[in-house]
């Protein structure tokens, strides 16, 4: 989970440190854009080292303590990865 401004440095420190020895799948997570629309529940974007960005429906990015996105987060989770 990380706000929109700090996305970039972010994954990078990730890729050079501890995801690079890792097989784990990668998604970060982060507010929504305003792009969502009804139909679409979750919007997504890929940063250019190929990493999926998941942005949460109703987040706010600077909110604090960030138990919205917390619980947006476990909840795509579930919807996306529970048969899986």
């Amino acid at each position: 989970m990380s706000a929109e401004k700090n996305l970039k440095s972010r994954v990078s420190v990730a890729l050079a440190t501890w995801a690079k020895t890792s097989s784990a799948h990668i998604e970060v997570f982060s507010k929504n854009n305003g792009t969502i629309n009804f139909q679409q529940r979750y919007v997504f974007g890929e940063l250019s080292n190929g990493i999926r960005v998941v942005q949460l429906p109703g987040v706010k990015d600077n909110s604090y303590p960030p138990q919205k996105k917390s619980f947006s987060m476990i909840k795509f989770m579930y919807d996306f990865y529970i048969n899986k």
